[in-house]
């Protein structure tokens, strides 16, 4: 499980590079666990899955992105 973590964060990491700065201190919804393409972001953590869910991604991961070295993941089950 851990690795899997890892593998995500490493990933997610370089997805967000491109806008770094737009994505700080704030929740980013991937549209799965194994596609990184960001499908919403914004200050509440439910309407930003729910936005996910609603454009039709049905396993959206949940981050909030605080910085370069503090990443947290969620996932929508």
């Amino acid at each position: 499980m851990v690795e899997k973590l890892e593998k995500i964060l490493d990933n997610s990491a370089v997805s967000i590079q491109e806008d770094e700065k737009k994505y700080y201190d704030k929740y980013v919804a991937f549209a799965s666990p194994k596609d990184f393409t960001i499908v919403s972001y914004g200050d509440e953590p439910a309407k930003v899955i729910n936005e996910a869910i609603e454009k039709g991604f049905k396993k959206p991961v949940l981050f909030y992105y605080d910085n370069p070295e503090t990443t947290l993941c969620y996932s929508a089950a």
